[in-house]
């Protein structure tokens, strides 16, 4: 279930990274699910293969915390990203890693 959620989310890193689902499940009796499923997957890796930008779309949602502002969450696939083609007004991002977390402004021509 996991890995069809990631999917559905383009959380390519852990489509990627997660074990071959099985050919039928109580989920999925048919097998009908996991054939799209894992077609998404091997698109996904593909994706990554590929030295192309990887574009990933979102959308902002209201800030949990009550703050100003939207939060939106992805987990990397590359180590370079960059904003671009937005609408409306993107401050900042924060970046958070397993050592460090940082902050910076949105720029569509930084990277």
């Amino acid at each position: 279930m996991r890995l069809r959620l990631e999917v559905a989310n383009d959380d390519f890193l852990y489509a990627a990274c997660a074990p071959r689902l099985p050919a039928s499940d109580k989920f999925d009796p048919t097998g009908a699910d996991r054939k799209r499923t894992m077609a998404t997957v091997d698109d996904a890796m593909t994706r990554l293969s590929n030295t192309k930008a990887l574009n990933v779309e979102a959308i902002l949602t209201a800030n949990a915390a009550g703050g100003e502002g939207g939060v939106w969450e992805h987990p990397l696939s590359r180590r370079k990203f960059k904003f671009a083609e937005f609408t409306g007004v993107v401050d900042e991002f924060r970046l958070s890693c397993v050592r460090q977390s940082s902050r910076s402004a949105v720029s569509e021509t930084t990277q």
